[in-house]
């Protein structure tokens, strides 16, 4: 320690405390801040909305305090009301706003820090720190799912291609908007979606996919819908199988007339419309049983399914979807015997009745 002739000089010495939530002048021990709520939660918001949070900030002491800086710490947090600096009164109170607007999902941490002291000789000493506490977790704001997820398109000869309706839903509380689509896998392609597209919530949106193999195997591949502002990603997948064209010579099924999918979309309704497969067509040599049926009435229909059970079962199993009146069963067994039915389904997705079987036998 130094000392003028006649005047001892003393160093000076602040002391600057960190707290959460309270904040006291350590110096002076006059002057106190209280925040309510002691800390911001802000629990899970959708990504693409926002929270705010009141903060009320009241000087408890029994001296005025001085605000003496504001720095805000974390990511899609913003704060209002508080500019430093800025004098409280004791007992009075000021409004700290703070929102919280996620972009992404996952939790983000935060905090506020303020500065608190006094003025001295006309300037502003921060005597205390207060770390004020700041949480929220983003979360999708849109659930997207389509129906079906799995895409099976069966056996298709190679030189024709076979197209299968996919329904898009949105199950979530907002929109999302789907920024892109990247497919994989040879001989798949799809339509439908002019990209970028709004889903509202709670809606659907129905486009295509077709399989146009390349050459005789199994392909699969993939479509990944990828989504901004609150929508998730979404993958389908898809699996065909490529195999020889057949040449014209098969005979064709005689007809029955039993009753025909309406083509309405409405699975338990029933009307006019195409009629069945038109009967049993046995290849003996290739084992194949070709079917036909005449197109349904209703306006909206983008394709048909063909349905197949073995032997006496009653329960079909889907075998295809064919955008076409006819379709060639190439997987059929010597010594089975096959029994068919055809639905019609609309733009919507949403599927017709059986129509009357047919029966094929496989020498």
């Amino acid at each position: 320690m130094s000392k003028k002739k006649g005047v001892p000089r003393w160093p000076q010495v602040f002391l600057l405390l960190a707290f959460t939530g309270i904040a006291s002048s350590a110096a002076h021990g006059q002057a106190m801040l209280q925040f309510r709520p002691a800390a911001a939660n802000f629990g899970n918001v959708e990504i693409g909305s926002s929270k705010t949070i009141q903060v009320t900030i009241t000087n408890t002491g029994s001296k005025r305090t001085v605000v003496t800086r504001e720095n805000l710490v974390g990511d899609m947090y913003t704060a209002s009301g508080v500019t430093p600096p800025m004098s409280i009164a004791p007992g009075g109170k000021v409004v700290m706003s703070i929102k919280f607007e996620p972009t992404n999902a996952g939790s983000v941490p935060g905090s506020v820090v303020i500065g608190s002291g006094e003025s001295v000789f006309g300037r502003d000493i921060t005597t205390a720190l207060i770390n004020y506490s700041l949480s929220g977790t983003g979360v999708a704001a849109a659930t997207l799912d389509a129906t079906p997820i799995n895409v099976a398109f069966g056996s298709v000869p190679v030189g024709t291609s076979i197209s299968k309706s996919v329904q898009l839903m949105n199950y979530g509380t907002q929109s999302a908007t789907i920024a892109s689509a990247r497919l994989s896998g040879a001989g798949f392609s799809t339509s439908g979606l002019t990209l970028p597209m709004k889903l509202a919530a709670g809606s659907r949106k129905t486009f295509t996919l077709k399989f146009a193999p390349t050459g005789t195997g199994t392909d699969s591949g993939t479509i990944t819908l990828t989504s901004v502002f609150g929508g998730n990603q979404l993958t389908l997948n898809m699996i065909g199988t490529g195999i020889k064209p057949k040449g014209a010579g098969s005979p064709p099924p005689n007809g029955t007339g039993s009753p025909p999918p309406n083509g309405t979309g409405s699975p338990s309704s029933s009307g006019t419309g195409s009629p069945p497969p038109s009967g049993p067509g046995v290849s003996p040599e290739a084992h194949s049983v070709f079917l036909s049926w005449n197109p349904s009435t209703s306006s909206d229909i983008v394709g048909y399914n063909v349905y197949r059970a073995t032997s006496s079962s009653t329960t079909y199993a889907i075998l295809a979807n064919s955008p076409l009146l006819n379709y060639t069963d190439e997987t059929v067994q010597a010594g089975q015997t096959y029994t068919y039915v055809v639905t019609a389904v609309n733009s919507a997705g949403e599927e017709s009745v059986h129509s009357g079987s047919v029966t094929a036998v496989i020498p």
